[in-house]
């Protein structure tokens, strides 16, 4: 259960010196995000089949969230048992905030950053399932109508109308 050796790119990403990592427990990563159950399934997996690999949010020494694929290996001795587990971690988050930015133009308009209609649905339907479980809770719904937004965009320019698209939506 202790860190026996770790490269300098772990040190990179998670902001530790490795001095600091050295003999420490790899909980010293944990985030808190994660469930119990699923630090269990991942012991079983590995136990039973030698190997774990899967995402993990780990926390860097700063705090901020440190998303990893990490891929967790027995290491076996020649006798079979284990010895070690060697752990793999890429960094991904990266990848995490590029497919946030792709979830953000798919559900919202990115001039004024409301809901589309995908996600108004969405959200509308959720708030009616919300209104018929507890009856006391109310849900409006307001519509705003732009008279002469055509006038706007053709007398001021896009960039004006645009711009009053923005002022309206805040």
């Amino acid at each position: 259960g202790k860190i026996l050796d770790v490269n300098q790119a772990l040190c990179r990403i998670s902001g530790y010196k490795r001095e600091q990592l050295l003999g420490s427990n790899p909980r010293r990563l944990k985030s808190g995000l994660h469930e119990e159950s699923f630090y269990r399934a991942m012991w079983e997996t590995l136990q039973r089949e030698g190997s774990w690999s899967g995402e993990v949010i780990n926390r860097a020494r700063d705090g901020t969230l440190l998303p990893v694929q990490e891929t967790i290996s027995a290491a076996r001795g020649p006798d079979g048992s284990v010895h070690r587990y060697i752990a793999l971690l890429t960094d991904i988050r990266q990848l995490k905030e590029q497919q946030q930015q792709l979830e953000a133009l798919a559900l919202r308009d990115p001039l004024t950053g409301l809901a589309n209609r995908v996600l108004l649905s969405d959200r509308l339907e959720q708030a009616i399932h919300q209104t018929l479980r507890d009856p006391a809770s109310v849900l409006v719904v307001g519509v705003l109508d732009l008279d002469g937004f055509k006038q706007v965009n053709a007398g001021h320019g896009h960039a004006a109308g645009d711009r009053l698209l923005q002022v309206l939506a805040d």
